[in-house]
């Protein structure tokens, strides 16, 4: 609902339980601007497992492992450009919008897999634009079997994206 009444240019996600660092949308946003046909633009997360620890106060040095190499669509197989990004409102017009209705997990990274399947752009910036804290409702250490179901079936969806080496 927010993102379809959302009156701005760009979008990113305010999540209770990560933290961005104080200028990530000014970095994100210049970024997402240095080239006409960026759609999104994302950057490199620390990770924490301490509940609402600030960005400046952390002493985490662990970088979240989906923002280590440059953007791939083979990488998408791990919603590569990881939790801290910026993007273009206008792309909705072409792609949609989350899909909650179908999916109650994985919504997300059905959203990505069809910007990167219509051929949108990522960027990737070589940049810490926030702290993100590990352990949320998608990752904990219970197997879920519904969410696996939704992976499996999103990942079946999108083989194509992920290239000749997505059975590793």
């Amino acid at each position: 609902k927010a993102v379809k009444n959302a009156q701005g240019t760009y979008l990113t996600f305010a999540l209770l339980d990560d933290r961005k660092k104080k200028d990530s949308l000014e970095i994100l946003l210049k970024a997402i601007q240095s080239e006409k046909d960026i759609t999104l633009a994302y950057g490199d997360c620390i990770c924490t497992k301490n509940k609402n620890e600030s960005f400046e106060d952390t002493n985490s040095k662990k970088i979240l492992e989906n923002s280590f190499s440059e953007f791939s669509k083979a990488n998408m197989i791990k919603c590569q450009h990881g939790k801290m990004h910026l993007w273009k409102k206008s792309i909705h017009k072409k792609v949609g919008f989350f899909n909650s209705n179908d999916y109650d997990f994985v919504s997300d990274w059905d959203m990505w897999l069809r910007m990167v399947d219509s051929e949108c752009k990522f960027k990737k910036i070589s940049q810490i634009v926030g702290l993100y804290f590990e352990g949320g409702r998608t990752q904990g250490f219970k197997l879920n079997l519904e969410q696996r179901k939704e992976e499996a079936k999103l990942f079946f969806k999108y083989v194509h994206l992920f290239g000749r080496h997505n059975h590793k």
